[in-house]
């Protein structure tokens, strides 16, 4: 585990999450994009999150 200074800023965050999460934990390639963008528009996860839900089955939308 790293601790992090308070002071750094969001995207100084995501930078390391990124390089230290490729060379260790292994990450669908989709989490390192996920990072940066959230990175950019903090609310996006949220969003993404909400659209997941509504495309459940039994939904609007069903595979």
């Amino acid at each position: 585990m790293d601790v992090l200074e308070r002071t750094l800023s969001y995207d100084e965050v995501t930078e390391i999450f990124v390089r230290v999460n490729s060379l260790g934990a292994k990450l669908r390639s989709s989490d390192p994009a996920l990072a940066q963008i959230t990175a950019k528009w903090r609310s996006l996860l949220q969003i993404f999150m909400n659209f997941q839900a509504e495309c459940r089955p039994g939904a609007w939308f069903a595979a």
